[in-house]
């Protein structure tokens, strides 16, 4: 049930505070090396069948869960069949089951309802009706990455009460009157029954929903022959297909693309209420797709599906398998920002892409958050701890992929999606030409030391369970350092080692803070004309910056730099001054191949406003280009990238102290190490050691 009360969630691109796997999902009761045993529910016995068969149902009424360390490695790899993505689902089938039994059974409603839903039991006879009938529509519906966050919704209404002050909790529990109804509906049963009415709409589930108009009636009866639905007093009939518009009914867009075994069908959901993962607290707005926008999106996933096919088969055919439905959440940007859910499994929530190779990567990053939180259903991969954010005790890292301090899952979690996404665009390398072989090479450059570099990280970790060490090595090592590699152009490895070692700056001068006694000191030795004190900055505080940006407008300049073959081609909109920040304009005139504004920019910034992380982070990139032309740069280039927060605030303490103007420059120069290499390691912050106990 706390998968559902607390669903674990990732999310790309877009990362408000308070979002992801920094929070929720208590503390793990069972061996870390054991599968997990999920009850599922026998169904109530046929009239006219034997009390002996209803007590055979009982005994086998305990299913056991597992996966065999050949599928876990084929999980792990990426190489999984049909086979192995089948048992995920079938423990995800059992999971849904068990949390529908559980509120069915003490689901009972409040005093308002009485009366205008038929009872619970009522529910329950027409789902197990409709499951003797076609046990794989009921299975299919029951799936649905929207009823999945509907048992979220409700979970978290129960032990909520004030969210959603405005819908009624019986009309939030009698959406299971709605999802029993879709149930009879496409497993063709007759029957007649009362649903809950929500904004004038009757929404059945993967179906549709029926425009009612402003009745103001609160529920609404529904009679269904064989196929054809009537919604008795509004003049709504449907029939079979569901799929067509009738007056009054607008069916579910359905999607399918591609051929034979790499064929693709989701649901494009765009009006169920709880089709979005802010559905957990409060359900979504109905917001139809105009038929051009489905057409949008259905090229894109033709697109999508096509190149996923043409350069890893495989991965087509069990993505195809596993993705039921797709929610557009948003315009087209920059980035795409999607995300999952361990409520949602088979659903991806995401802006619309620019174009197929983002919906593609997109797919597969995806696909691997999805995967992993089915894997962790079944087989434990490392053991839990409380907290999970700065202060509760638990061990954060800083995972390359994030704006934020992240625990141990949720770099787990990032380490196997993000794998996924570096092997597509080595993939993607061996079949391209033109602008998007520029492009894979860019981001097979870009993912594949942050993935390295993550998952080395992690490998030390006590928290890894047996099965979690061999899944790790194995998700990271099918990555052991790709012959593509070697063909990736000078150019475009030197705007994709910038966008590394920029984000890792970013990170660091955004959520570390040093020490009082170490700037002091520092502060000291560099009046007295002194060498860097050895201790200085070595040991910085996490303080996370709820301000950091989500996202780095200048990756995404270095990656569009990446495709351009010309330094004429556009890259984006002409940025104007005062709406971009002096890092973009920075990266603009460095791309351009004028360094020596690139640094006078950030330079100039720092005078005014010496805590601008982004003139501090722009600077570092400058500088290393200019090492190209003056290797004294050197130094300052790489102690602004390894060290930032340290530089920034040793800066900020001496300009605020009377005397000479202080050169950011020759500062950063004087905070190099003889260590430091040229792409910095990731930050981790080991665990605080539990405050001692009060004298007895």
């Amino acid at each position: 049930m706390a998968r559902f009360g607390s669903p674990r969630q990732s999310r790309s691109a877009e990362q408000p505070p308070g979002s992801g796997y920094s929070q929720g999902f208590p503390t793990t009761t069972h061996s870390p090396e054991a599968g997990r045993a999920t009850y599922v529910p026998a169904p109530v016995p046929a009239p006219g069948r034997s009390p002996a068969s209803a007590s055979a149902s009982r005994k086998r009424a305990t299913t056991f869960h597992t996966l065999t360390p050949d599928a876990l490695r084929a999980l792990a790899t990426g190489r999984e069949h049909a086979g192995v993505t089948g048992r995920l689902r079938a423990g995800q089938r059992s999971i849904r089951l068990l949390v529908l039994r559980e509120l069915l059974r003490t689901g009972a409603f409040p005093d308002a309802s009485r009366g205008a839903l038929p009872p619970v039991d009522e529910v329950r006879a027409l789902l197990e009706e409709a499951d003797r009938a076609a046990r794989h529509e009921v299975d299919a519906l029951l799936l649905h990455p929207s009823v999945g966050r509907w048992m979220s919704h409700v979970l978290r209404r129960r032990t909520a009460p004030g969210s959603s002050a405005d819908v009624p909790l019986w009309t939030d529990l009698g959406h299971a009157h709605a999802i029993a109804a879709a149930a009879g509906i496409r497993a063709g049963l007759t029957f007649t029954f009362r649903v809950p009415v929500r904004e004038g709409r009757v929404f059945l589930p993967t179906l549709g929903y029926a425009e009612l108009g402003t009745t103001g009636a609160r529920t609404a009866d529904i009679t269904v022959k064989r196929w054809t639905v009537r919604f008795p007093g509004s003049g709504i009939t449907v029939r079979k297909p569901l799929s067509r518009e009738a007056r009054g009914w607008y069916p579910a867009h359905r999607v399918s693309v591609g051929t034979g075994a790499a064929a693709l069908t989701v649901l494009l959901d765009d009006v169920d209420p709880f089709r979005h993962e802010d559905a957990v607290s409060e359900p979504s707005p109905n917001r139809p797709l105009d038929p051009g926008a489905v057409q949008r999106w259905t090229d894109l996933l033709a697109g999508a599906q096509d190149l996923l096919r043409r350069t890893d088969p495989e991965q087509a055919r069990t993505l195809g398998a596993t993705l039921t439905a797709l929610t557009p959440h948003g315009p087209a940007g920059t980035v795409v920002a999607s995300h999952t859910s361990s409520d949602a499994y088979g659903g991806i929530v995401l802006s619309e892409p620019a174009c197929a190779e983002d919906l593609a990567a997109t797919l597969v990053h995806e696909f691997r958050h999805l995967k992993f939180n089915a894997v962790t259903d079944l087989v434990p991969l490392h053991t839990r701890e409380p907290g999970g954010a700065p202060g509760s005790g638990e061990e954060m890292f800083q995972a390359p992929w994030r704006d934020d301090p992240r625990n141990f899952e949720g770099t787990f979690h990032g380490v196997f999606a993000h794998s996924g996404v570096a092997d597509f665009w080595r993939r993607v390398c061996r079949d391209a030409e033109g602008p998007l072989l520029r492009r894979a090479r860019f981001e097979l450059a870009y993912w594949w030391p942050q993935v390295r570099d993550a998952a080395a990280a992690l490998r030390t970790s006590p928290r890894l369970t047996r099965a979690g060490r061999t899944f790790l090595s194995l998700a990271a090592g099918s990555l052991d350092r790709p012959e593509e590699l070697l063909d990736v152009p000078d150019d475009v490895a030197l705007l994709a080692r910038e966008a590394v070692i920029g984000n890792r700056a970013r990170w660091r001068i955004h959520h570390l803070r040093v020490p009082p006694a170490d700037v002091a000191d520092c502060v000291a030795a560099w009046r007295a004309g002194d060498p860097l004190p050895e201790h200085a900055g070595t040991d910085p505080l996490l303080v996370p910056d709820p301000g950091a940006p989500a996202t780095a407008p200048a990756t995404a300049l270095l990656r569009r730099a990446a495709v351009a073959t010309r330094r004429s081609d556009p890259l984006g909109p002409t940025p104007r001054p005062g709406h971009e920040s002096v890092g973009t304009l920075a990266a603009l005139a460095r791309i351009a191949g004028d360094v020596a504004l690139a640094r006078r920019l950030c330079t100039d910034r720092i005078a005014d406003d010496p805590q601008d992380p982004e003139a501090w982070i722009g600077l570092g990139p400058a500088m290393r280009r200019a090492a190209h032309e003056a290797p004294a740069d050197v130094a300052a280039a790489r102690a602004l990238s390894h060290r930032p927060e340290l530089v920034r605030a040793v800066h900020a303490a001496l300009t605020a102290e009377p005397g000479p103007t202080v050169d950011p420059v020759a500062l950063a120069a004087w905070s190099a190490r003889p260590t430091d290499a040229e792409i910095p390691g990731l930050h981790r912050t080991r665990p605080e050691a539990p405050p001692a106990p009060p004298p007895t």
